[in-house]
């Protein structure tokens, strides 16, 4: 093959053609109905129309093919195990409807999207000082509207959670500090308190705690100012757990405590606060203390109880005169005896302080 110019023929050895092809679809007879669902949730929707395969209803996500400009009405339900229907969406997230119910006119391809949303949402706050610092068991109301109020504490970081209704009104109220208000809740809500000028400015001082003056109670004392409230809480000594042993009281400037256990040294906090309720705390003052350990005769391995170990030791030396002058007798617990004899006088004290230490 070859191709004239001007007179001279040139050989084509290769040709390549550019086809641009252009098409129109054909006209079809069959309009697309696809209902959407999160592929975690299962809720069952009605539809009051069967499609070309004679089928109607479906759970989850589920597609229905219709003839032209068929009219189909869908009902999805109100709710669904914990969650709760919030609208129908089209495939570019815009709201086409939040009723249950919809009608839908096959003109096209259709496709709604059933948005369901947990039909409990979650509460939850901080109440710290104007430092961001939480503050530790503290009184918050958490009052939803028509519905009533929850009462709530604090954690040691001074956290609250709680569930409150989906599209629920309400308030957060914790002490004297104005209320943080919700409105048509529709996700999870946090809010932050902060104590500002609320709070004490000052720690009690001079806080101190007894280290071993009474094997009964620990004796905490702190100077005070007048018209504060404080509390006195006890940690053990590089622990981070805090627990409260006294409540909120005007002008307390002392606490003993009989909850404390001998052989373990505690940290006492003293905190003030302005109200009964624990209102507008201010920052703590500590210090260590512990019980006396208590010293009993019949305690002869010194293991701080007296029990059958003891008595051990009292029943092998029993009845024995020991006359050495180096050594006396472990069973001989009497120091009023004139003999180094272990007798019923032995017997005797140790039997009134059996168990002790324990």
């Amino acid at each position: 093959m070859a191709w004239t110019v001007e007179g001279v023929d040139i050989p084509i050895e290769s040709l390549c053609l550019e086809i641009n092809y252009d098409f129109m679809r054909k006209p079809s007879n069959i309009k697309n109905l696809s209902i959407v669902v999160d592929d975690r949730l299962g809720p069952y929707f009605v539809l009051d129309v069967a499609d070309i395969s004679n089928r109607k209803d479906g759970s989850g996500t589920f597609h229905r093919s219709y003839s032209p400009n068929t009219s189909v009405s869908v009902e999805a339900p109100h709710k669904y195990g914990e969650w709760i229907f919030k609208g129908w969406f089209d495939r570019y997230g815009t709201l086409v409807s939040d009723d249950p119910e919809i009608d839908v006119f096959l003109n096209s391809d259709k496709y709604l999207k059933a948005r369901y949303e947990p039909l409990f949402l979650t509460v939850s706050g901080r109440v710290g000082n104007s430092e961001g610092i939480g503050i530790c068991n503290y009184d918050v109301t958490v009052n939803v509207d028509d519905i009533g109020s929850v009462n709530l504490v604090t954690d040691d970081f001074g956290i609250f959670s709680t569930t409150v209704p989906n599209d629920s009104s309400g308030s957060i109220n914790v002490g004297l500090l104005a209320p943080e208000l919700f409105t048509d809740i529709s996700e999870d809500f946090e809010c932050f308190f902060t104590l500002g000028n609320y709070s004490v400015e000052t720690a009690p001082e001079n806080v101190n705690a007894c280290d071993g003056l009474s094997a009964r109670n620990i004796m905490v004392t702190w100077d005070i100012e007048e018209g504060y409230y404080y509390k006195v809480y006890r940690s053990e000594v590089g622990s981070d757990e805090l627990t409260d042993i006294c409540d909120w009281t005007a002008d307390l400037n002392s606490y003993a405590d009989d909850g404390a256990t001998p052989g373990i040294d505690y940290s006492y906090y003293v905190r003030a606060a302005l109200d009964a309720d624990g209102s507008g705390t201010g920052a703590t003052n500590s210090d260590n203390g512990c019980l006396l350990m208590e010293v009993y005769e019949s305690d002869i391995n010194r293991d701080n109880v007296v029990d059958y170990l003891d008595f051990i030791f009292l029943a092998e030396d029993w009845l024995k005169d020991n006359t050495s002058l180096y050594q006396k007798s472990a069973g001989d617990i009497d120091e009023n005896s004139d003999t180094d004899t272990v007798d019923l006088k032995d017997l005797e004290i140790f039997a009134d302080q059996w168990l002790s230490g324990t």
